[in-house]
């Protein structure tokens, strides 16, 4: 049986990518107010399956920051 041979793993780009990283463990989410959050990705829904509700304020924050977001690329150039 032929011992078999491990190659030398080279962490040199994680070890530069490790003192630009912070670690978030002690942080949470907010609302745009200050309310702490468990989780953004979920919506409030009428039934297992039903529409998604408007009475989900963090949701429609979500939507009004997505809708007023400023695309550089979208904005049309002032003539003069």
């Amino acid at each position: 049986m032929k011992p078999i041979k491990i190659k030398k793993v080279d962490n040199s780009k994680t070890n530069d990518l490790a003192k630009n990283t912070v670690n978030g463990q002690d942080k949470f989410l907010t609302t745009n107010q200050g309310l702490r959050i468990n989780d953004d990705q979920n919506t409030l829904k009428s039934g297992e399956r039903g529409a998604t509700l408007l009475e989900d304020f963090q949701l429609r924050e979500k939507i009004t920051h997505f809708d007023h977001e400023r695309i550089p690329e979208r904005i049309v150039q002032r003539r003069r």
